[in-house]
């Protein structure tokens, strides 16, 4: 996303009435984790190594815009999607050994868990 749409959507999300607002970032977190669950299997050891690739090129020009959505779910949003986004993004950080990034979503992971009270979910590492 390019940063001035990202600039208005921001600005244009913080006029909208709370529940609208959650409602929207859910739909982006939604968007996502199709996204990146329709991607995972590429990282099966029996996968097309051009479906592996097409993956790798989807999470390098996403790769900003998720980490700004998992942010947002940590902070946010309130639901399983947030929970399974990280779990999802998982075989792109292991690929590619991607530990910053990792870490980042743990948290993301950790504080989705506790807002929801999935005590199993906020001992994931």
């Amino acid at each position: 996303m390019h940063d001035l749409v990202r600039l208005f959507a921001s600005e244009f999300a913080m006029e909208l009435p709370e529940d609208a607002r959650e409602g929207a970032y859910k739909r982006v977190l939604i968007g996502y984790l199709e996204d990146a669950e329709h991607h995972t299997p590429a990282f099966d050891t029996d996968a097309d190594p051009a479906d592996r690739q097409a993956a790798l090129a989807w999470y390098e020009a996403e790769r900003p815009n998720l980490l700004v959505v998992l942010a947002l779910a940590k902070q946010v949003v309130r639901d399983e999607a947030a929970l399974r986004l990280p779990w999802a993004l998982a075989p792109f950080f292991n690929w590619l050994r991607n530990h910053r990034d990792k870490r980042t979503v743990m948290t993301t992971v950790q504080a989705a868990a506790r807002a929801l009270g999935d005590q199993k979910a906020e001992g994931w590492r």
